[in-house]
């Protein structure tokens, strides 16, 4: 797949572009290529129920988590509690205008 996005798109291959965490370096150049499956028409309809059975199985091991999981949370906790803004950037918007929608 790699071979295929990055010929396809003239980018980078996965161990050449810069951190993505930090804005240090080259832009990334990364390519993205994407395949759409339908996994019914070679699973007799039955991805779905497989792929409930494979995730049920990996959160039943102790210290797992599933992609996304965490954030999934944490945006809940943040819909439910608000988010705590301190500091410089509290009283700038303390500051701001305000103005009827």
């Amino acid at each position: 797949m790699e071979g295929e996005a990055t010929g396809s798109t003239a980018s980078r291959f996965g161990y050449e572009p810069s951190s993505f965490f930090s804005g240090d370096g080259d832009p990334t150049r990364i390519g993205q290529f994407m395949i759409a499956i339908d996994p019914a028409s070679f699973s007799n309809s039955r991805f779905g129920e497989r792929l409930d059975e494979l995730l049920v199985t990996i959160k039943a091991q102790p210290g797992t988590r599933l992609p996304g999981e965490r954030q999934f949370e944490l945006r809940k906790q943040v819909e439910q509690s608000g988010i705590v803004i301190v500091g410089p950037l509290a009283e700038q918007l303390q500051n701001l205008p305000t103005r009827p929608l």
